[in-house]
């Protein structure tokens, strides 16, 4: 995408805060790299036309950067934008240096990257004096102070939105706060009434423990149930195991129990029923 609007640069040419130039660049083609660039150090007007196809031929020789790092670099300096995701650490440090030269016929400009004291060179371009141009520095800074009112209204609607976005999520992390409030109340209420109903059941089996330990129970009826008890339990698995051996029929099982089991007389069945 094209430059939409020009843009003017201020560049240092020395170590003292007055030394600088002015770079104005503005679009010259469909491209985004289609630029006309129109510096001045305030006695000299200089010119370049950068064009978008040509652009690796301002790369530096020693650079590694590939091409389309190169021009997300150019992008960045010269146009300002804001560079893509994987870009971010390749523009990150990248600066524009001037420097007149060859007794003020020309003016470098040096793109360069510092990282922790150490600085790359990367790639530069040259523009040449020019009597063709001459700049309207009244223009250029109704310009500036155009591109300024758009950054201030831009930088205010993006403050707005912010905000809004502040108060929504304060009310997300309020209602948030209140659904755990309500899950530990309620989580509370539960384990209570838990521990309520525990209680309940506990204080009964104890009221049955003590009603069984406090009732009076023969304690040679109860030996004798027990006996009886097992002695089914033990008939039960007699006939189990017959029948999966599959050695007797089931007839003769039945008339052995009737030959083996004792036979009880009337005065037997008399006294147990006295007993009872």
């Amino acid at each position: 995408m094209a430059l939409e609007s020009p843009v003017l640069l201020k560049l240092p040419r020395g170590l003292a805060p007055t030394e600088f130039v002015l770079l104005h660049i503005s679009p010259q083609g469909h491209r985004p790299l289609d630029l006309k660039l129109i510096g001045t150090e305030n006695e000299t007007v200089f010119k370049v036309i950068l064009e978008h196809d040509r652009t690796s031929s301002l790369k530096d020789s020693k650079s590694r950067l590939n091409q389309e790092q190169w021009d997300a670099v150019l992008s960045t300096i010269l146009l300002g934008t804001v560079p893509e995701e994987e870009h971010k650490a390749i523009t990150q440090g990248v600066e524009a240096v001037a420097k007149v030269e060859s007794g003020g016929s020309k003016l470098s400009i040096t793109i360069q990257r510092r990282i922790e004291g150490i600085t790359q060179r990367l790639g530069s371009f040259t523009l040449r004096e020019t009597e063709d141009e001459q700049p309207d520095l009244f223009e250029w800074c109704g310009q500036v102070v155009e591109s300024k009112s758009k950054s201030t209204t831009e930088l205010q609607t993006l403050k707005s939105n912010i905000k809004h976005k502040d108060e929504q999520f304060k009310k997300l992390e309020e209602s948030f706060a209140e659904l755990v409030d309500l899950k530990n109340g309620h989580e509370k209420s539960l384990l209570e009434k838990f521990s309520l109903l525990l209680n309940e059941k506990k204080l009964k089996i104890r009221d049955q423990q003590r009603l069984l330990a406090s009732s009076n129970v023969d304690p040679a009826k109860l030996e004798a149930l027990e006996a009886a008890r097992r002695d089914s339990r033990s008939r039960h698995r007699k006939i189990r195991k017959t029948k999966t051996k599959g050695k007797e029929p089931l007839m003769q099982n039945r008339q052995r129990m009737k030959q083996t089991a004792p036979v009880l007389d009337g005065s037997e069945t008399e006294s147990d029923d006295d007993e009872l």
